[in-house]
C-alpha cells in the first residue's frame, strides 16, 4: 500500500517459553530464529526487539507513529495455564442424542 521497501524497519516480539514441559520443540525458539532470518534475507533491520525468556507479552502497536508498547504477562498460577492449553489440545468428545427432524 505505498510503502518504500528501504524505509522499512522491524520489531519484533515474542517466542517465550510459557508452557512448563514444553521443552523438546523449542517453539519460541525457532519461531525467533525464523522471524530474524527472515527478516536478514529480506534486509529489513530490526530496530527493537524482547524475544524469549519465560514470559507471555501483551503487545500494543500504534501504526501511525510506529510506536509498540509491551507488558510482560507472570501467570498468577502456571499450574493452571498448562491445564487451559492441553484442554485445547484435545479433541472434542462427540455427545449423544437424539435429532428430530421435521
Amino acid at each position: 500500500r505505498g510503502a518504500v521497501r528501504g524505509a522499512l524497519e522491524a520489531k519484533v516480539f515474542g517466542g517465550g517459553h510459557v508452557i512448563q514441559g514444553m521443552t523438546s520443540l523449542h517453539v519460541g525458539d525457532r519461531n525467533a530464529s525464523f522471524a530474524f532470518d527472515y527478516l536478514a534475507t529480506e534486509r529489513i533491520p530490526v530496530v527493537s526487539k524482547d524475544v524469549l525468556d519465560t514470559c507471555a507479552r501483551k503487545v500494543c502497536f500504534l501504526p501511525l507513529t510506529g510506536k509498540a508498547m509491551i507488558k510482560r504477562l507472570v501467570p498468577t498460577n502456571p499450574e493452571a495455564l498448562v491445564a487451559s492449553e492441553q484442554r485445547a489440545q484435545r479433541p472434542a468428545t462427540p455427545h449423544a442424542g437424539s435429532v428430530d427432524l421435521f
